[in-house]
């Protein structure tokens, strides 16, 4: 549904981009089951966005995992990264169109910098454990003389 017009785009037209969109996911994950599971995000325009986490590993497995993205979908990566200032964090970012989908990945690489200045790998981050909260959830608490609704 190509709007080739300046008419409004409409619930129509955004259902129809990401069910497009799901399909190529699909297609992509099925073709790709061996490699490293990333976050997928499908836009409201119809854009897949795929995220590595770079606190799930070492700068040189994100990297890895990235690079392993990037070339089975034969995406195409900008010239040069973006660092982020004091240089601790490298952004990468890759994208093609696929099936008329837009498809991006997307990784930070943190450094560890004592490491490189050592001559040595750089070390993974430290992995932080979340542990969800399975107890049971506190009662709301009512305003004296309150009725139903009415939460403190």
């Amino acid at each position: 549904m190509a709007h080739h017009d300046l008419s409004p785009v409409t619930q129509a037209d955004r259902f129809h981009w990401q069910a497009t969109a799901v399909r190529e996911l699909a297609a992509i994950l099925e073709a790709h089951a061996g490699l490293p599971a990333i976050t997928w995000t499908v836009g409201p325009g119809g854009a897949l966005s795929g995220r590595i986490n770079g606190l799930t590993g070492s700068a040189d497995e994100v990297r890895a995992t990235f690079t392993a993205w990037r070339d089975a979908l034969g995406l195409i990566e900008p010239v040069g990264q973006s660092v982020a200032g004091d240089g601790s964090v490298i952004h990468l970012r890759a994208s093609a169109r696929r099936g008329g989908v837009l498809v991006r990945i997307t990784a930070n690489v943190f450094v560890d910098d004592r490491a490189e200045d050592a001559g040595a790998e750089a070390s993974p981050r430290r992995r932080r454990t979340v542990r969800p909260y399975v107890g049971p959830l506190p009662r709301p608490r009512l305003r004296q003389g309150s009725g139903p609704g009415q939460i403190l």
